[in-house]
């Protein structure tokens, strides 16, 4: 826990690679691969804490600027994946911008690519669900939600 206040989100990045590191070097000679036993890994790290900091901070030239630009292209790219507007709209956008005018139109409700269900138990209802999956960033909104808890 220190280690993430001292370093922020780049301990992460660094004790991941380590588990994939660790995980990968154990399947290594193992003829079933399966792609959901690293979650089974990372539940019963089979190394002391000292050995995964150890391969963690082993990695060399890891720097948060290229923690960032990798960020920042991963981001480019679900956007333009996420956000293609048809013609007409790219053509309106790109006017009401060069004239410096904000729309006061709603914006339009569009179910994401990666969304294949909303939740049939919610205090939301349809359109107020889908205005809030709109609202977030692309690369929290690149996976299906899940019930996480309920009363």
């Amino acid at each position: 826990m220190d280690c993430f206040f001292l370093e922020g989100p780049k301990i992460l990045f660094r004790i991941s690679l380590a588990l994939v590191h660790l995980y990968t070097k154990s399947i290594k000679n193992k003829s079933n691969k399966n792609p959901s036993d690293i979650a089974d890994f990372c539940q019963h790290i089979p190394v002391s804490i000292d050995h995964l900091l150890r391969v963690a901070f082993d990695i060399r030239n890891f720097k948060r600027r290229t923690i960032d630009q990798l960020i920042e292209n991963e981001e480019k790219l679900l956007r333009t994946i996420h956000q293609q507007p048809s013609n007409d709209n790219a053509k309106e956008s790109s006017n009401s911008i060069s004239h410096g005018i904000i729309s006061d139109r709603q914006p339009q409700l569009v179910a994401s690519q990666h969304l294949t269900q909303i939740p049939n138990k919610s205090i939301l209802d349809h359109k107020q669900f889908l205005t809030l999956w709109n609202w977030l960033p692309v690369r929290f909104s690149i996976a299906q939600p899940s019930l996480v808890f309920t009363t």
